[in-house]
């Protein structure tokens, strides 16, 4: 790879969640950050709310893309659109739920409109696959995987002692913890980035899903949704 593109854009394992190696206080939403498996940090999102969009940095916080929802839901569909750090739309997805809200079907656009890839999954399970249009070859893997993110608590220089690991093995779970495999080679850039701000969105239906009655969780996205069987867009 080249050296001169950013870290971020380096990695094939995304380790995703929102806990943070020195916890600290906050009336607002925690950002939700992207490690690599050795646990750096590669990108911050800092999540809106009421529908205001939300924003990626960079380890140096370069803003590097954005997210924004397009109008309203309409019935069990949302779209997204996503933007590079110069404010350029990269492309967007209309994500549409089963009436039920345990299964997802995620079509994945270029700017021009054209399906670029799905993805099919569950915001219940936090479990997706993304392929190519006609499902034939899979290039992103997206699970949650707690162990990975409890490794990572653990590693010397991030672990804040006893409690923090005590923290590490009973709530993981509760701070995401999502691992993204980039697997095809043909992910280009602008294509990886948008797959990251995905998560973003992602992580928020994960987290309405995930709350009693489709009331808002950790995230703030998706306001203004319709609740459908216990879950929000």
């Amino acid at each position: 790879m080249s050296e001169d593109k950013p870290q971020y854009l380096q990695v094939d394992t995304y380790v995703v969640s929102t806990w943070q190696s020195k916890p600290h206080m906050s009336m607002g939403q925690q950002p939700l950050l992207f490690r690599d498996i050795d646990g750096n940090i590669m990108l911050t999102a800092k999540v809106g709310i009421m529908d205001r969009g939300s924003t990626l940095t960079d380890q140096n916080g370069k803003n590097v893309g954005s997210i924004k929802k397009k109008g309203i839901s309409i019935m069990n569909k949302a779209t997204y659109l996503f933007f590079d750090g110069n404010n350029n739309q990269i492309g967007e997805a209309e994500i549409s739920s089963g009436w039920t809200g345990l299964k997802e079907t995620i079509s994945i656009k270029d700017p021009q409109g054209n399906v670029a890839a799905v993805a099919q999954g569950s915001f219940m399970n936090a479990n997706y696959s993304i392929t190519d249009p006609n499902l034939n070859k899979v290039l992103v893997n997206i699970s949650q995987d707690k162990e990975l993110l409890q490794k990572i608590m653990h590693k010397p220089g991030t672990d804040e002692g006893m409690l923090n690991k005590i923290a590490g093995t009973m709530m993981a779970f509760g701070f995401g913890a999502y691992k993204v495999e980039i697997v095809s080679s043909g992910i280009n850039d602008l294509s990886r980035l948008l797959i990251l701000e995905l998560i973003v969105v992602l992580d928020e239906m994960f987290s309405k899903a995930s709350t009693p009655m489709g009331g808002v969780g950790m995230g703030g996205l998706g306001g203004g949704g319709i609740g459908i069987g216990g879950f929000k867009i």
